[in-house]
């Protein structure tokens, strides 16, 4: 009898564990997300700005266009690595979840 509630006590922290791991990694995910946005739009948005404020030929920015697209989409291959490397831990702890909850089961 003693086994059986250590045994239940032991999975349930399992169950929890992995849960609060499930969490942490969508929260990792959406800051990645948000911080990548962040950045490219920010730059843009000072790009754009300094564009506009100084009456600037499009020839004139042009470098900094090329620059800051180029930045752009290294940036979103990073933040794409990293969100897809989250994504795979996440989709592992669930896999685990879900095994230890069929043991439990069956």
């Amino acid at each position: 009898m003693n086994n059986e509630t250590f045994l239940e006590k032991f999975v349930s922290t399992e169950i929890g564990g992995k849960n609060t791991a499930i969490h942490a990694y969508d929260k990792m995910m959406w800051m990645v997300r948000s911080g990548y946005l962040t950045l490219v739009f920010a730059g843009w948005g000072f790009v754009i700005k300094a564009a506009l404020e100084n009456s600037l030929d499009i020839q004139f920015i042009k470098p900094y266009i090329l620059l800051l697209s180029s930045f752009s989409i290294v940036l979103a291959f990073g933040a794409f690595l990293i969100d897809r490397n989250y994504a795979r831990r996440k989709f592992r702890v669930i896999t685990a979840v879900n095994e230890i909850i069929q043991l439990v089961l069956t």
